[in-house]
């Protein structure tokens, strides 16, 4: 997820002293919230390893999944089946798809088993970590009095919490790790100076200072897609809508956990108000996933932004619409009253209406007019 200038930087300083640099991660999953697509542009054009085969999942159908995992990577719609076919996929409105990822993701916690939620904006990350705060200090899971965190909810001894910025001087597991963006954690103790928490991953523990928490720490409960990108864990739930969520948020979201990848589906318009069968419901879900999965957002490289303009300029995509528009521009407007006369004399007056008013009719009128031309040039052979 870095960005160009950031990996510019890094580049600049191995060079200065001689080392070597090595870019590590997946162009299909989230880039740079800045300017990037540096990595894609290496693993298009350049001699780079690749990792081929996916690890990570477990269970019976480990196999069908990691294969699935893989067309919904490379943004292949037949991907979607193995979800769909599984049960991994649900939907309905909005409030109905965030309570039931997060009573699907209790469910899971309850059971002993690592989850997480992952949604789309900060605000319904808060209210999922609100919740699942109050429903563990109910069961007496977390205590009640804490610390105050930035998003006005509390962290205190049990919660599970989740860092959100790299700080080398917060060392820990005898030296050998450090705090990092997307680790999560499980507090001990909460402190006047400071939060004591242990890892998730080697169980490692480190106190992190309040002017940390105060201003890199939320409840590790739920998460947005750009959050949880490089975590893993037992299950995840995921509340995607067609109207924003993207392709490489599909990837990642559906990638998180070994276990069980679930989908929610935000369908705004409840689809079985009108009496729409079992197959007209399913078409709507799919067809809510595949506007996802066509949606890429990702940021182009400027290599590939110049080529882009480059190409433009002889593009016919490009050179047609400037034709029309100069001969519309320079069309005499005598010939645009032929060609309305000649469509008005030829069609019934609705009909001629609808094109004579419609916003294409300018152009549509140049071209039309040298059919209706009275008059020609001719020349000889």
């Amino acid at each position: 997820m870095a960005g160009t200038p950031e990996l510019g930087r890094l580049l600049a300083l191995a060079d200065e002293h001689g080392a070597a640099l090595l870019p590590l991660g997946d162009p299909a999953q989230h880039g740079s919230i800045g300017a990037g697509g540096i990595l894609r542009l290496l693993d298009r054009e350049t001699d780079v390893a690749r990792l081929n085969e996916v690890y990570r999942f477990s269970g019976p159908k480990a196999k069908e999944e990691a294969a699935a995992s893989l067309q919904i990577r490379a943004g292949n719609v037949e991907g979607l089946n193995f979800y769909i076919e599984n049960g991994r996929v649900f939907a309905g409105t909005r409030d109905k798809v965030m309570d039931r990822v997060y009573v699907g993701w209790k469910r899971d916690i309850d059971a002993g088993k690592s989850s997480l939620m992952i949604v789309g904006t900060s605000e319904e990350v808060s209210a999922l970590n609100a919740r699942a705060r109050a429903d563990r200090g109910t069961a007496g899971a977390v205590a009640r009095d804490g610390h105050a965190l930035a998003d006005s909810n509390t962290v205190s001894v049990g919660d599970t919490i989740l860092t959100r910025n790299n700080d080398r001087r917060l060392r820990m597991n005898q030296g050998k790790d450090w705090v990092q963006n997307g680790d999560l954690w499980t507090v001990t103790a909460v402190g006047p100076y400071g939060v004591m928490a242990k890892h998730h991953g080697h169980g490692g523990t480190v106190t992190l200072p309040l002017t940390y928490v105060d201003e890199h720490v939320q409840l590790g409960y739920a998460s947005t897609s750009y959050g949880v990108q490089g975590d893993t864990v037992g299950t995840s739930g995921s509340v995607i809508d067609p109207d924003r969520s993207t392709w490489a948020e599909a990837y990642v979201d559906t990638s998180r956990a070994k276990e069980e990848n679930r989908i929610y589906v935000v369908i705004d318009k409840p689809l079985d108000s009108s009496g729409h069968t079992d197959d007209e419901r399913e078409q709507s879900i799919r067809g809510a996933l595949e506007q996802i999965l066509a949606r890429d957002i990702a940021p182009k490289s400027a290599t590939e932004t110049m080529r882009a303009e480059q190409d433009a300029t002889s593009n016919l995509a490009t050179l047609l619409p400037q034709y029309d528009h100069a001969r519309t521009a320079a069309l005499d407007p005598k010939a645009i009253e032929r060609a309305e006369g000649a469509v008005r004399a030829a069609l019934p007056k609705e009909l001629a209406d609808r094109i004579i008013d419609d916003e294409a009719w300018a152009t549509f009128a140049a071209r039309l007019s040298t059919t209706t031309s009275p008059a020609r040039t001719c020349r000889p052979p």
